[in-house]
């Protein structure tokens, strides 16, 4: 056992129970920390019958000798934990001390802690990911005659069950290899998990070189031209729904490519004379160090849409458009984002069928727009990436869309043009 840290049984006599029993509890002090913990053993005793607790050679009563057994079990178990780490983490020994044996080694309840913790954080749409990717696995399972998937270990994943997965998903299943390649980074990350809390040993790793390495994919450009954003900018929409929805979307382009929940979550304490200055919600939840605050100017496109859809500035901690209300649950926000995200988008889409854009469109395309015409118009990289609020630069570079075959042959009409070199 570490020796900084120390476990005995306490018989807590502050509040008796209406039968005038008091409960023994498992107390855990670790003097690193200088912190004590009291746990309860769910064991009750009168104070006659603690008394016989370690009495020796004589005949207890059946509910004492009860209470010695499942103590002694209990200590075993701590001790046991104890013993399993390198250094003393409270929070870790009592995911281990109310667990049943076994649990540790399997996938489901792992998932299921990530799960809730991503749930407590207010990370809806990651937690439903791992849902998703925990119905994909259990699925492939079944057409394999395997166990369910809560009853497959870490021992069970390795680089060959991993590749017939990724052929199944992407090849029988007809999934794209982002979608396997999401799902499949979810098991990783919970491995990864599993090795740092030492629930399993680092040899069970089946990622890696000459392991199992996730299919890298890049996404397609989602960008539109500088013409095509013309057609749509100077569109008339057919109705309010569609006019709203372009209205959004251009607000985003303007604003940076600013994304939905951003956008969502603006409120008018965001708001300066000149400029909007926010945290993005993604970065905020990603990151504890290092957290900067972008800074948006405002053009008179985007005052205007402030102007036309904004709610009322007097509270500074109001949102600024009324997608989301103030006493709304991390949940219910998510909700709620989302169906104005896929009203913005359906509005959208009939509008550029209607005036032969790509019906592909979609609120992302804003971001990945702003991005390509910001470098076209000889903004630096660095400049989007600020802009973006990317941590590497790598990521910003994905988000250009290229050139087209238009701009490539101006640029080779005046390649060898020297007339005018000074």
């Amino acid at each position: 056992m570490l020796v900084d840290v120390r476990i005995y049984t306490l018989f807590d006599r502050r509040r008796p129970t209406k039968e005038g029993t008091y409960p023994i509890k498992l107390a855990v002090y670790c003097k690193t920390l200088q912190k004590r913990k009291l746990y309860s053993t769910a064991v009750y005793l009168t104070e006659d019958q603690e008394a016989k607790l370690e009495t020796i050679g004589v005949k207890v009563p059946t509910e004492v000798r009860q209470a010695r057994k499942r103590l002694s079990e209990i200590e075993t178990k701590a001790e046991e934990i104890i013993y399993s780490l390198d250094s003393f983490d409270f929070d870790l020994f009592e995911k281990r001390l109310f667990r049943k044996k076994g649990e540790g080694q399997s996938l489901s309840y792992q998932y299921q802690q990530v799960i809730e913790e991503h749930e407590r954080k207010g990370k809806v749409n990651t937690a439903n990911i791992y849902k998703l990717a925990i119905k994909s696995f259990s699925k492939y399972l079944g057409t394999k005659g395997q166990s369910k998937f809560e009853l497959i270990t870490f021992q069970d994943i390795t680089p060959k069950w991993l590749k017939e997965y990724e052929y199944y998903h992407s090849e029988l299943e007809g999934r794209s290899l982002t979608t396997t390649s999401i799902y499949i980074r979810t098991l990783k990350a919970v491995f990864n998990k599993a090795i740092d809390e030492e629930e399993i040993s680092k040899s069970l790793y089946p990622f890696g070189k000459r392991k199992y390495q996730v299919p890298a994919t890049k996404n397609a450009k989602r960008a539109l031209s500088k013409e095509q954003l013309s057609i749509l900018f100077n569109s008339e929409p057919k109705n309010q729904e569609q006019r709203k929805a372009k209205d959004f979307w251009f607000f985003s382009y303007a604003c940076s490519g600013m994304n939905m929940k951003d956008i969502a979550l603006l409120k008018y304490k965001n708001l300066r004379e000149k400029e909007i200055v926010f945290y993005r919600a993604k970065t905020k939840s990603t990151s504890r160090t290092n957290l900067k605050p972008i800074s948006i100017s405002l053009n008179e496109y985007s005052k205007s849409i402030i102007a036309k859809y904004g709610q009322d500035p007097k509270h500074k901690e109001n949102f600024i458009f009324p997608i989301l209300k103030n006493d709304l649950s991390p949940q219910e926000q998510t909700k709620k984002i989302k169906a104005f995200t896929r009203y913005t988008n359906q509005h959208l889409k009939k509008l550029c069928a209607e005036i032969g854009l790509p019906t592909e469109i979609s609120t992302y395309w804003a971001r990945h727009s702003f991005s390509t015409q910001a470098i076209l118009n000889g903004a630096s990289l660095e400049f989007v990436q600020e802009s973006l609020g990317h941590q590497n630069i790598k990521t910003t570079q994905n988000y250009f869309a290229g050139f087209t075959s238009k701009e490539k042959e101006q640029f080779a009409s005046v390649l060898m043009d020297f007339k005018n070199h000074k």
